[in-house]
C-alpha cells in the first residue's frame, strides 16, 4: 500500500543512492542536510537513520560502495585534505581489477 512505512523508506533510499551516485560522479560531499531537504523532506527528516542505512545496504550490495563519514575540518591532517572535499560523506567503494 502507498501509505506503508516500509515502502516509503525502500524509496526514499532509492533516491538517496541515486543522490550519493550522483555525488561521487561529480566528486561531491555529501550532507545530512542537503539529503534531508533535497530527498526526505519535512514529512520524512525524522527518518534519516532509517534510510540512510537502507541506502548504505543497497550501495553495497549493488555497487560494493558505502558513504562514509568524513572527519572534522578540525581534526583532517594535510594529507587526508589533498584527498577529499569537505562535507560529511562521501561514496567510496572498491573496484575489481
Amino acid at each position: 500500500s502507498p501509505g506503508d512505512p516500509t515502502q516509503n523508506i525502500e524509496t526514499l533510499a532509492h533516491k538517496v543512492v541515486r543522490y550519493a551516485l550522483s555525488c561521487e560522479f561529480s566528486r561531491t560531499s555529501i550532507k545530512k542536510a542537503d539529503i534531508q531537504q533535497k530527498i526526505l523532506g519535512p514529512a520524512f527528516s525524522r527518518q534519516f537513520k532509517s534510510v540512510f542505512q537502507e541506502a548504505q545496504l543497497m550501495l553495497q550490495g549493488t555497487f560494493g560502495m558505502e558513504m562514509q563519514e568524513l572527519p572534522r575540518a578540525d581534526k583532517i591532517t594535510m594529507k587526508q585534505k589533498r584527498g577529499m572535499c569537505a562535507g560529511l560523506h562521501e561514496v567510496v567503494g572498491q573496484y575489481a581489477n
